[in-house]
């Protein structure tokens, strides 16, 4: 009899690689790494499925289904935001004469071109998002702005444009039609009926300005 715990023995700790693997035990090793290799690969395609699925490929931004799905969301739940909700959509002035004249590829970059400085104005916009509607249409999704905000972005997107110095350009404007919805009840598709109305009217009136409801 001892008092206390036993000590345990200090034995030499054994390191086992494959080297030391034979038959069974090896070939289900290389099993399970065989297994984990692939179950990394389908993560990988599953991850840039879901991106492509949601992405417009030329401008890298949300494509027309993404951005809808998260301007309904955002309609359909407003009363999270005490602000309500505002949107945006532009278009670009002149751009069949962009492709017309000076050909596709810089029609191209002239889109890329406006769909960064985009993502760039509202970069600091809580649950904000920007996608491309079609074309040369896009459409800006602002959460808890009131309509006062949502022209001040609209505004400030607007200038952006027409200042940027592009390579092939002398000058790029685009409209914009804003709408601020503050009633959780109201039809979607009015929504976008008199958003694009406020667009028209940007358009009909010189283009390069932009035109807001109240809904």
């Amino acid at each position: 009899m001892r008092e206390g715990k036993k000590k345990g023995l200090d034995l030499p700790k054994a390191r086992i690689d494959d080297s030391m693997l034979i038959g069974q035990a090896y070939l289900l090793k290389r099993l399970a790494q065989l297994v984990q290799s692939t179950n990394d690969e389908l993560q990988h395609m599953n991850e840039q499925l879901s991106y492509m699925a949601i992405t417009d490929e030329l401008t890298d931004m949300f494509n027309r289904r993404e951005i809808e799905r998260r301007i309904n969301f955002a309609l359909d739940n407003e009363k999270m935001y005490k602000n309500g909700v505002g949107l945006i959509m532009l278009d670009i002035d002149h751009f069949k004469k962009v492709n017309d004249i000076l050909g596709h590829d810089v029609g191209d970059t002239v889109l890329k071109t406006v769909a960064s400085i985009l993502k760039e104005t509202i970069a600091s916009e809580k649950d904000a998002a920007v996608g491309r509607w079609g074309g040369e249409e896009f459409f800006m999704l602002l959460p808890d702005k009131t309509l006062k905000e949502t022209i001040e972005i609209a505004e400030k997107t607007r200038k952006n444009i027409e200042v940027y110095k592009h390579k092939n350009i002398k000058r790029l404007t685009a409209s914009f039609g804003v709408i601020h919805n503050s009633s959780e009840h109201d039809d979607k598709n009015n929504l976008y009926t008199k958003v694009d109305e406020a667009l028209y009217q940007a358009k009909s009136r010189g283009r390069n300005c932009v035109i807001a409801v109240d809904d």
